[in-house]
């Protein structure tokens, strides 16, 4: 559970769960998306939690698990490019390896590209806009690892 990780705050929310289901709530009416069988599985909450608390690691795992269970092809292709904008991430914070995060970066937009603007509840069009903006920032040292690329675009 995310509460226990450390660097995550217990007063933030009581469970990935809760938490992505009350910012979806406040928010899903005013982006007019519907919320997926995708989007509401507790797996892809927890993945989305912990990818706002930057444990990009443990956020890859989380949608690893949906992956290699995903029957659709555009959900298998957005869940594929999720794992890859948090693997590049973890490249770069982890081991302070810019160039592997642009390399991964790359191969997560090349996986987005080509599918519909909203994919079980996520906006993939902001999704390959923040990897964009994500690598720019790399490529110019100005990353800052505290605001995950794209978040916005992961809730319904």
């Amino acid at each position: 559970m995310v509460a226990g990780v450390s660097g995550c705050s217990p007063q933030a929310f009581k469970s990935p769960v809760e938490r992505y289901w009350g910012y979806a709530a406040a928010n899903a009416p005013n982006r007019g998306v519907e919320v997926s069988e995708l989007a509401r599985d507790p797996r892809f909450a927890e993945g989305v939690a912990l990818y706002e608390a930057s444990r990009y690691w443990h956020a890859h795992e989380a949608w690893e698990a949906l992956w290699r269970a995903a029957d659709d092809d555009a959900h298998r292709r957005l869940l594929q490019g999720l794992i890859q904008v948090a693997a590049a991430l973890h490249h770069l914070t982890a081991r302070g390896d810019a160039e592997a995060c642009l390399r991964v970066l790359g191969r997560a937009r090349a996986k987005l590209d080509g599918l519909p603007e909203v994919v079980g509840g996520v906006d993939v069009r902001a999704l390959r806009e923040g990897a964009e903006r994500c690598a720019g920032e790399v490529a110019r040292g100005r990353f800052d690892p505290g605001a995950p690329p794209a978040r916005e675009a992961l809730v319904p």
